[in-house]
């Protein structure tokens, strides 16, 4: 093998390399860029696994010829045909379409840079210690089946490596965050957490407040340190910041107020939400409560076992002492009537969102708007004109069937709720889901239990994903639903080409929670 032959395998195997990395480094973004999450993905062991036999089976041919004289043509023949099959893997990778796909952000950008640079500079190497016109440039072909073998293990070692660098300019991000927001004193700041509802509430009281200020809000679910960086580019000196803040670990909550010093906070509810990673649910409380850490208005979910009556916090829901509380309702599947009683004052309302629950985040909303100088009238337009929130219990008419989106429903009360407003619904009622997720000990109870009560109040159950389906089942067949009405499919891509032949006119479809990739 010449030089001009190796350097058109090291041009191939530098432009390769990186585009094998997709579904290691769409792993690593979806678990928080923690390295173990590369191999912990679903996606691993598929993606790892044709690239292994490619490697390995190119490698045996490689040592098929070895004793041959002519190495030099056969090493380019094997090194043609390895590429053009790390082609069609890259080909095919592409072909998957991810439910939240991979984005290129600065620090994806910098992981594929380094690697690719990490590569190129082993192919050089080889090059510098070898003979490539002598028998060992033959030797040399061999290396690109390695590099692509090793591919998952290279790019967790650089992403390990490059971590302190990474968490360094996080601290820069967070330094503008704390610059842009949490020293600023003219700015009325408002903190949202719970296990469920925030984003709900969120986008409830943002559309209150406006009626008074302009409001800045966290995009969808931006509810991360990072997300709040994000946000800085989008503050243009409004009056108002609502911040939805998510927690999956013990100082989450903590690490944000620090960060943000909002004014004012909404508690939504404490449910078992990832208990995983939490532990135990007396550490989700502490850390959920942490949000109170304010000098101001204080408003929580009553009726929560997990939330206990405090002197200065403000209640709202379906008890008749709340600050703000509601009665008479009427839920229906296109909506609710209902009356709310909001410090000294009635109202009288109708809403088009769907289910109970959605009437008690309207409430925390109110209560807040109520106390930061909101007219009554201006809160009571609000709530007649509020619409739904893009997958949380949003109906959609497609063609003779009704689809009530659920899909960023992952906790077992909201699940609860959402199976209670589909029990009102009309015609045969079918349910979508791949189960509940980062409960812990709790995860195989759990889905027991929803899938009874899927089967209580459901006709036809679809379950997505082998790993927790057989414990709905158990818990739906438990229930008395029929094994010919279950149906299992590993993916909601599956299911979804199904769906003609499951479904008929008139039918409710309940899609009800929608996992990342890596699960």
């Amino acid at each position: 093998m010449d030089y001009a032959v190796y350097a058109l395998v090291v041009v191939l195997g530098t432009i390769c390399f990186p585009l094998m990395l997709k579904p290691y480094l769409h792993s690593l973004q979806l678990g928080g860029y923690q390295e173990k999450s590369i191999f912990t993905s679903k996606r691993f062991l598929p993606a790892f696994t044709v690239t292994a036999a490619i490697s390995l089976v190119f490698f045996v041919i490689y040592l098929v010829f070895i004793p041959v004289s002519d190495k030099r043509a056969w090493g380019v023949a094997i090194s043609v045909l390895f590429f053009l099959c790390v082609a069609a893997e890259i080909f095919s990778i592409n072909r998957f379409k991810a439910k939240k796909p991979l984005v290129y952000t600065k620090r994806v950008k910098r992981l594929l840079t380094i690697n690719t640079v990490t590569v190129f500079c082993v192919y050089l190497l080889s090059a510098a210690l070898c003979d490539v016109n002598s028998v060992e440039g033959y030797y040399l072909i061999a290396l690109p089946f390695a590099v692509q073998f090793l591919a998952p293990f290279i790019f967790a070692l650089t992403a390990l490596i490059v971590r302190p660098f990474e968490e360094a300019n996080k601290k820069r991000y967070y330094k503008k965050v704390s610059k842009v927001f949490g020293d600023n004193k003219s700015l009325i700041k408002i903190a949202i957490t719970g296990s469920y509802g925030k984003t709900s509430v969120k986008n409830y009281l943002a559309s209150m407040l406006s009626k008074k200020y302009s409001v800045l809000m966290t995009k969808e679910s931006y509810n991360t340190p990072l997300g709040m960086a994000y946000m800085t580019k989008e503050y243009k000196g409004q009056d108002v910041f609502i911040v939805e803040m998510g927690a999956r670990h013990t100082g989450d909550v903590e690490f944000l107020m620090k960060l943000i010093k909002p004014d004012h906070a909404i508690l939504t509810g404490i449910t078992k939400q990832h208990l995983e990673t939490f532990k135990c649910i007396e550490n989700i409380i502490d850390e959920k409560y942490k949000v109170f850490n304010v000098n101001g208005v204080k408003v929580a979910a009553s009726g929560c076992r997990y939330i206990k009556k405090q002197a200065d916090v403000l209640y709202a829901g379906f008890e008749s002492d709340d600050f703000c509380s509601l009665e008479s309702v009427d839920a229906r599947a296109d909506g609710s009537d209902f009356i709310m009683r909001l410090d000294s004052h009635t109202l009288v309302l109708k809403t088009r969102l769907l289910g109970r629950h959605n009437l008690q985040n309207l409430a925390l909303a109110a209560a807040m708007a109520y106390k930061l100088g909101v007219d009554i009238g201006d809160i009571e337009e609000a709530i007649e004109n509020m619409q739904s929130v893009p997958h949380r219990l949003q109906l959609i008419k497609s063609g003779k069937i009704n689809i009530i989106d659920d899909t960023f429903n992952g906790n077992p009360e909201g699940m609860k709720a959402a199976l209670e407003v589909l029990n009102s619904s009309s015609g045969r009622k079918v349910v979508v889901t791949p189960g509940l997720v980062e409960l812990g000990d709790e995860e195989c109870r759990q889905n027991f239990l929803l899938g009874e009560r899927i089967g209580m109040a459901a006709d036809i159950a679809i379950l997505i994903g082998a790993k927790r389906a057989s414990i709905i089942k158990d818990g739906l067949v438990e229930a008395g639903m029929k094994p010919e009405c279950i149906f299992v499919f590993e993916k909601l891509s599956t299911a979804q080409e199904n769906f003609a032949s499951i479904l008929k006119s008139g039918d409710t479809l309940l899609m009800l929670n929608d996992l990342p990739d890596n699960y």
